[in-house]
C-alpha cells in the first residue's frame, strides 16, 4: 500500500469533499463498507493524513500493520449499536429472523447503520457491490435529508492525479427529523414558462 500524495490543494474535488466532512466539528470518521477488498484498504490508509479517521468493516480479521485504521468485523458490529438498530428497523418494519440476521452481517447495511448511529460521519460502500443495492440499504436505514426528494450517485474515475469525473452530491441525514420513507408525499411543481 502507498499513502497518498494527493492533496486537496492539488485536486478539486477532494478539497470539496474535505469541505463538506470539516462541517462536522471533529475529525470525520468515514466508515468503508468493503473492508475485505485490498483497494478498499489502500484508501482507507490514504485517508488518515487527510484529517479522516477511516473504520473498516470486514469479513474476517485484517492486520494493517503501522496502519492507524479501526477495523471492525461484521461479527463485531452485529452485536454493538449499528447491529442493535438494524434489529430495531426489522421489528419496525417486519422483516423475518432470518432476513434481520442477514442484514446485520451484510456489511453495506452496517455501514449505513454506523452513520445512522452517529458511530460513522459518512460510509462509503460499493466497490463489491452494484449501486442500487447500496442506494437501496442507504434509503432503508438512513432514509432522505429533510427536503430531498431525490437520490442520485457517482463515481469518480482517477488516472494517475487528474480527476476524470465529478462527483453530486448525496444528502443523507441520520438525524431523527428526516423523511423515514422514499415514497413520503412529493411537494408539487408549479410550471414554469421561459
Amino acid at each position: 500500500m502507498t499513502e497518498s500524495t494527493i492533496t486537496a490543494a492539488d485536486d478539486p474535488m477532494l478539497a470539496s469533499w474535505s469541505r463538506q466532512l470539516d462541517r462536522t466539528g471533529g475529525p470525520a470518521t468515514v466508515v468503508l463498507a468493503d473492508g475485505d477488498d485490498p483497494r478498499v484498504q489502500e484508501a482507507a490508509v490514504a485517508m488518515r493524513p487527510h484529517g479522516v479517521v477511516p473504520i473498516l468493516i470486514c469479513r474476517v480479521v485484517v492486520d494493517l500493520p503501522g496502519r492507524e485504521v479501526e477495523v471492525h468485523t461484521v461479527r463485531e458490529l452485529a452485536r454493538s449499536a449499528p447491529g442493535q438498530r438494524i434489529s430495531q428497523l426489522g421489528r419496525e418494519r417486519g422483516w423475518t429472523d432470518a432476513v434481520t440476521r442477514e442484514r446485520q452481517h451484510d456489511p453495506a447495511y452496517l455501514a449505513a447503520a454506523c452513520v445512522s448511529t452517529g458511530v460513522a460521519t459518512a460510509a462509503v460502500a460499493g466497490a463489491t457491490q452494484p449501486t442500487g443495492d447500496v442506494l437501496r440499504v442507504a434509503l432503508q436505514v438512513i432514509g432522505l435529508a429533510v427536503g430531498s426528494w431525490f437520490v442520485s450517485s457517482s463515481f469518480p474515475l482517477r488516472h494517475g492525479t487528474a480527476p476524470r469525473s465529478r462527483s453530486a452530491t448525496v444528502r443523507w441525514s441520520p438525524s431523527p427529523t428526516r423523511n423515514s420513507s422514499p415514497t413520503s408525499p412529493r411537494p408539487r411543481r408549479t410550471p414554469t414558462r421561459t
